[in-house]
């Protein structure tokens, strides 16, 4: 036995084991080795990427494998400025719907940003599943100008970018759940992973807003009441994630309320690994504070479909709230992305997800008044609400980004030839 201790020490020396590790065995990813399949439409090398997601007839699978295809051609970034830090991406695979990476980050000002469970790991293994490729851009030859259902009109394009949208999302990975100078230098994390839905219906998931109109008014609690909505919207490029407007002449009447739903799929991937973290992010567009007390939270939803929703799906929104703290509209930031950290209930969503089918369904809707059944103030056509991106947007899309460890090796009870390594601290404890 002593003989084993000695030659177990000098291994773990010899592998730079003895200062803190806070992952060693990943989970193993199915990578993408194989085009998407036999369609000479993705072939076509006149076409970009976007032209041929939207014209070769893809099912949402074998865009993801094919977007995900195309951005492993990058292969890896070299140390560089993004944003307010430094990014470097190495070892980037296409994998089942996606991409995977490891991921490394420090502030403009040097200190290495600490990553993954505990924000302690140097370098995190990260997955984006159905990556986006565009980016916001006003001379962009994407044309997604619009006007919503207040009759607000956006002028706005886009661009393909593949290597910008991935050092965006990567950002924005490093900004919700680094932590600088906390970062252990030499260790590798367990995994960060970010989920997209898919765009339109009929796919695997989708998004959109599920709204209840009635122009003859009705009291907040018929309104909030209803358990099926008059119209859905599933195409959309931004709408409301929350959005109500009062009746324009009778007091205390209401004429419309809007819901949010979204579905995320490929949870499974996170296996058995425990969730240490995770968040919703929505991407702010504009907003209508004529309440300007009126908060967004996100809670379950359970649509009869994942992928196609409809008017039905108007109440299957919980009121238990996933995030502790509300977005107000001071925190609902436009031209930028509004993060809400989940809280237990939202975590256990997730695993419930994560050993199911994979598939965890959020609405977003109003906290304050909606949710908690509370009468908003009342005044002559107030109308209030947060708009976002949608996933049919194609650029800054609402996300769900999970951290998630290996779940910690149980004793094997009546063994003695047992050897468990625990690392704590600096130091390796061995128990033999």
């Amino acid at each position: 036995m002593n003989f084993l201790k000695k030659h177990l020490k000098k291994f773990l020396i010899a592998i730079g084991l003895l200062g803190v590790v806070y992952a060693s065995t990943l989970i193993p990813v199915n990578q993408l080795t194989q085009p998407v399949g036999a369609i000479p439409c993705i072939e076509d090398t006149a076409k970009s990427v976007n032209e041929k997601i939207s014209t070769c007839n893809l099912t949402a699978r074998e865009q993801a494998n094919f977007k995900g295809r195309e951005i492993a051609k990058i292969g890896s970034i070299p140390k560089e400025t993004h944003g307010k830090y430094q990014i470097e991406i190495t070892d980037l695979k296409a994998i089942e719907e996606g991409v995977e990476m490891y991921v490394r980050a420090w502030d403009l000002d040097g200190t290495p940003i600490g990553l993954g469970v505990s924000k302690k790991a140097e370098k995190e293994h990260t997955r984006i599943f159905n990556p986006s490729i565009l980016v916001d851009d006003p001379n962009g030859n994407i044309d997604k100008s619009h006007t919503d259902i207040r009759g607000v009109y956006f002028d706005y394009h886009q661009r393909e970018d593949l290597r910008e949208r991935l050092l965006m999302d990567v950002e924005d990975m490093v900004k919700g759940f680094g932590k600088k100078g906390s970062a252990v230098l030499g260790t590798v994390g367990r995994t960060t992973s970010i989920f997209y839905s898919d765009a339109g219906v009929g796919s695997t998931t989708s998004d959109a807003v599920i709204a209840y109109v009635d122009a003859a008014g009705i009291t907040w609690a018929s309104l909030i009441g209803q358990a099926t909505g008059t119209g859905i919207n599933s195409v959309s490029v931004s709408d409301g994630l929350f959005y109500f407007v009062a009746h324009g002449s009778t007091a205390e009447r209401w004429i419309r309320l809007h819901r949010f739903g979204m579905t995320f799929s490929n949870l499974t991937t996170i296996g058995s690994d425990t969730v240490d973290s995770a968040a919703l992010a929505v991407f702010g567009e504009s907003e209508t504070a004529g309440i300007s007390t009126s908060t967004l939270n996100f809670y379950s939803f359970t649509p009869a479909d994942n992928d196609t929703f409809t008017t039905a799906d108007f109440d299957q929104g919980g009121t238990t709230a996933y995030s502790d703290t509300s977005l107000t509209h001071t925190t609902f930031t436009v031209g930028s992305y509004a993060t809400s950290t989940l809280n237990a209930t939202g975590i256990a969503a997730v695993n419930t997800a994560k050993s199911g089918s994979g598939i965890i369904g959020i609405m977003a809707k109003n906290s304050n008044y909606d949710a908690a059944g509370a009468n908003p103030p009342w005044s002559v056509s107030v109308e209030s609400g947060m708009f976002a991106y949608t996933a049919d947007n194609g650029s800054n899309q609402p996300k769900l980004t999970v951290v998630h460890s290996a779940v910690a090796a149980a004793p094997a009870g009546g063994r003695t030839n047992r050897i468990q390594i625990y690392y704590e601290s600096s130091i390796a404890r061995r128990f033999i």
